[in-house]
């Protein structure tokens, strides 16, 4: 069985009533050209891009972006975070115009709160989206009339992964990593969790200073959630392959 799909969920009835809501998740691929793919997402759907930023041409990519876009990633530490930071902000803006029929340098993504962009109103038609990126892998998810956060990470050794658990998991989600195996299985563990909060404060927009452990990963689509009262939540792991973990979460579309 693949690691991420046995993050354990909420049994609630809540929970069993929202899972019958959740929206459908479609994998895209470059020059699909398949009608659900062509039209965009419905608001019953998220669609899901990936792509391995080491096969994607730099030069290319960076002709993609507006100069002050590319001079704010020239701001990054080292050669390998700026090639796959320009690679990611292509890639969104090329599957964004696809949709739009829109010139890709053209578009205007806003940066509205920490973790979460959005187009400019004149250009959205309704399109929700968010983007991450981790080792030289990028995953775009895309949705229309509803919040959505998606996270991935590389799953690497923690030097000490007790005081990891005890800044970012709650106690609950503390032991059940414990549950596992001593090892690789309790860091993989953790990292789901992670995925999940990340995934769920860059939808509301918080980014990770609200608090990770203020996030309940084991609750997420069973209630209201810290943060955004009153607003309900699909989670979903994303199977990504040997040694990477990632999450999306889609607000409930019962919600106004």
């Amino acid at each position: 069985m693949n690691a991420a799909a046995a993050l354990p969920s909420s049994s609630s009835s809540v929970g069993r009533h929202w899972a019958r809501r959740r929206p459908r998740l479609v994998w895209c691929r470059q020059a699909q050209g398949e009608p659900d793919v062509a039209r965009g997402p419905s608001t019953d759907e998220v669609h899901l891009w990936s792509f391995d930023s080491e096969n994607e041409s730099l030069p290319q990519c960076t002709a993609l972006l507006p100069d002050a876009e590319l001079e704010s990633l020239l701001r990054l530490p080292d050669p390998a975070a700026f090639r796959l930071a320009v690679v990611a902000r292509a890639k969104l803006r090329g599957v964004l115009a696809g949709y739009l029929g829109a010139d890709p340098a053209r578009l205007e993504i806003i940066a509205r709160l920490r973790g979460r962009f959005q187009l400019a109103p004149a250009q959205a038609r309704g399109l929700e989206f968010n983007l991450s990126y981790s080792g030289s892998a990028i995953v775009l998810v895309v949705t229309r009339g509803r919040l959505v956060g998606v996270d991935i990470e590389k799953v690497r050794p923690l030097q000490d992964l007790e005081g990891a658990m005890s800044l970012v998991l709650t106690n609950a989600e503390q032991v059940e990593v414990r549950s596992q195996s001593p090892g690789p299985a309790r860091t993989i563990r953790f990292f789901q969790f992670w995925t999940r909060k990340e995934a769920y404060l860059k939808a509301v927009g918080r980014g990770i200073g609200l608090g990770m452990r203020d996030v309940d990963a084991l609750a997420l689509g069973s209630g209201p959630s810290v943060g955004a009262p009153g607003t309900t939540w699909s989670v979903e792991n994303l199977d990504l392959g040997e040694g990477m973990v990632g999450a999306v979460v889609t607000q409930s579309l019962h919600d106004g």
